[in-house]
């Protein structure tokens, strides 16, 4: 198994465009639903204990996840972090950026007041929706989903907030041999038994349908919560950087938190580095 683990809410941009390694990083995926496993992927509820020995991972990279939980939940998450991190071992956690969308949205407003015609309505719209759609939806993909299918959205702007979701990713660091595993009869058999029982839960639990993909947001760091945080856990020589910067080994060779299509992040977002004592 990789001594380095990236950790990603199943659904997210990361998980859909296959931002990741899996030669060199091991994969757990944020789902309370049921999935099935391989080698080096894993679907698991992050607010259990994390399905990891203690010091098992020299590095740990956490995408997004964070803000689904709550604040007494991540506090344990950051705990099992901790838990199954080598000493001296090195930790990376990425959240949106409260600041930046605060500063955002408040800047789209002040352009609209100016300039009140119906293309700007559409950006400072989606810059409210990018600050609190995800915080208070109430169905799957909230505002946001209905806008992007209605084709109210200003695409520039919503790769620069939101990702590369209007482009097509060309290549892909997604694996051959994860390719075969999946075309195999046993794994297609397991697909099509596990897709029943996500099917049979949400049919089941309608009214729970966002719990059960743990799509809300329950909570909003900036830079100095976030540190907070991370300052209670127990973790020292904790940095903020940026989408570029990393302590990691070889960073620039996976690029995460990059856009695929342009020089720019791949969601605006808090980067903040640390070491398990």
């Amino acid at each position: 198994m990789p001594n380095r683990l990236h950790i990603i809410h199943k659904g997210s941009i990361q998980e859909t465009y296959r931002y990741y390694n899996m030669e060199d990083w091991s994969l757990l995926l944020f789902t309370s639903l049921p999935y099935v496993n391989s080698s080096y992927i894993k679907h698991w509820d992050i607010r259990k204990v994390l399905p990891f020995e203690d010091e098992s991972f020299e590095v740990i990279y956490s995408f997004h996840t964070l803000n689904h939980l709550s604040e007494v939940e991540g506090g344990d998450f950051l705990k099992e972090i901790k838990r199954i991190l080598k000493k001296g071992g090195r930790g990376r956690i990425v959240v949106p950026d409260l600041y930046f969308n605060v500063t955002n949205y408040l800047q789209e407003l002040e352009e609209y007041k100016q300039s009140p015609d119906k293309q700007q309505f559409i950006r400072y719209e989606w810059a409210a929706l990018t600050l609190l759609d995800q915080v208070v939806r109430s169905k799957p993909g909230g505002e946001m989903l209905k806008r992007i299918k209605e084709r109210q959205v200003d695409k520039a702007q919503v790769a620069m907030l939101n990702g590369d979701w209007f482009d097509d990713v060309g290549t892909s660091i997604f694996l051959d041999a994860q390719r075969t595993l999946y075309s195999t009869h046993r794994r297609f058999l397991l697909e099509m038994w596990y897709g029943f029982r996500r099917k049979l839960q949400v049919w089941l639990l309608p009214h729970k349908i966002l719990e059960l993909h743990s799509e809300n947001w329950k909570s909003y760091y900036d830079d100095i919560t976030l540190q907070e945080k991370l300052e209670n856990v127990g973790f020292e020589k904790i940095e903020v950087l940026d989408y570029k910067t990393s302590y990691i080994e070889n960073w620039p060779k996976y690029n995460f938190d990059c856009s695929k299509q342009a020089d720019r992040p791949l969601e605006p977002s808090v980067y903040i580095e640390f070491i398990k004592p």
